[in-house]
């Protein structure tokens, strides 16, 4: 990397310092806790519903704390599921996640599966987001950046979607609806 380049990095990264202390902090927040409390209410009044009434599957909410770099600490709850004998966490990790506009692990004994909020589109793990370039003026970072990133003088809005993202090597997401989530759900169970 030249010190041109260095440069130019650094300069993108003070901007983007300086863009995450302007008060939307508190709305992309805001946005986060409501997209994770939307899967919530998928797995347990969609996809887990009947089971719940059937009293094969009992939850509950656990108050947990996060802290990320550009939105500080704040409270979320993690999904807790008690189901033949054993327990299940479904749990937030984040946010500001590389790559993705937040993720959520379901682990249990006999594993971890791993959801991603990302493009409702999006079918690979190098396509999960599309970024916007606003006002970068250094043509040696724009240069650098991937061929996927999309330049627009309004920010992209894409609909968003839960979508399973498999270990590598796979860089295939899996559509999430019930019939998936069932078997992710089995996967952390009995492996």
């Amino acid at each position: 990397m030249s010190v041109k380049e260095l440069e130019a990095f650094l300069a993108h990264k003070e901007r983007e310092e300086r863009e995450w202390e302007h008060p939307d902090r508190e709305a992309v927040k805001v946005e986060w806790l409501g997209y994770v409390r939307q899967f919530y209410d998928r797995v347990l009044n969609e996809w887990l519903s009947e089971l719940i009434a059937a009293e094969k599957v009992a939850y509950e909410f656990q108050s947990m704390t996060l802290n990320e770099e550009h939105l500080g600490v704040y409270q979320i709850d993690t999904l807790v599921l008690r189901l033949a004998d054993q327990e299940v966490a479904i749990e937030p990790i984040g946010r500001m996640v590389l790559g993705v506009r937040g993720r959520i692990d379901m682990e249990g004994v006999a594993g971890k599966v791993t959801f991603v909020l990302v493009d409702r589109d999006a079918k690979n793990k190098g396509t999960a987001i599309k970024a916007n370039i606003q006002n970068i003026k250094d043509a040696d970072l724009i240069e650098h950046l991937s061929a996927d990133v999309k330049t627009s003088e309004q920010p992209l809005q894409p609909e968003l979607a839960w979508k399973i993202s498999p270990p590598p090597p796979s860089k295939h997401l899996i559509d999430l609806n019930e019939d998936t989530f069932s078997d992710a759900l089995l996967e952390v169970l009995h492996g």
